[in-house]
């Protein structure tokens, strides 16, 4: 086998092993980016296409980046697949919300905008009320979920990235671009914010968890 053959099977040898081990990766994070889409998903998008097709592209966008992944700066194989997943999201959005707008909001007869991340938040408020309280009644829901502005944007973010992308601290940290314990601080704190807003929206006669 002459030297250039040689190199050329090295080659490919190189790039099926890391296409075995992207696709590994992407396996064990599958249901974590899964999560990602669909609270990041637009609610019009929703209507026209499916986060597994999503995460198709997502994948498609991994293999092709994966050589410059291996020299990054990420700390762990999941947040480097979760920016590909959002950039991935983003042009997803551009193309089908921004070109086609109109059509898509003729197809949406006034379906909020952003219904899985409401939906989300929803069973989370419900997740910090006592059982006596879970049957909470529509108005007073939409009242605590108006109420939810008063949270800081980093709040809001904290714990959609703990609890509906299902981000550990540290990977929670990188993200905000925070030390691990102030991470954990704050996420606290922004919890007995949110636990704060919905005492003030329960019937006084309720006791709270």
């Amino acid at each position: 086998m002459s030297p250039a053959n040689r190199s050329t099977e090295d080659s490919d040898i190189g790039r099926s092993s890391a296409m075995s081990a992207l696709g590994n990766l992407f396996l064990e994070h599958r249901p974590r980016l899964w999560k990602l889409i669909c609270y990041r998903m637009h609610g019009l998008l929703m209507r026209r296409v499916d986060p597994d097709d999503v995460l198709q592209e997502v994948f498609l966008a991994a293999s092709q980046r994966f050589e410059h992944y291996q020299n990054s700066h990420y700390a762990s194989p999941f947040l480097w697949l979760r920016d590909v997943s959002l950039q991935t999201l983003h042009n997803t959005h551009r193309f089908h919300l921004t070109t086609r707008q109109r059509d898509a909001t003729r197809e949406d007869h006034g379906r909020h905008p952003e219904s899985r991340a409401v939906e989300s938040w929803d069973r989370l408020v419900a997740s910090l009320t006592s059982p006596s309280q879970r049957a909470i009644r529509s108005e007073t829901m939409t009242a605590i979920r108006e109420s939810l502005t008063q949270l800081s944007e980093t709040d809001q973010e904290i714990i959609a990235l703990r609890h509906f992308e299902e981000l550990t601290n540290a990977e929670t940290a990188q993200v905000l671009g925070m030390e691990p314990k102030a991470s954990s601080i704050r996420y606290i704190r922004a919890l007995d914010r949110l636990r704060s807003i919905v005492e003030q929206q329960i019937p006084p006669d309720s006791t709270f968890m």
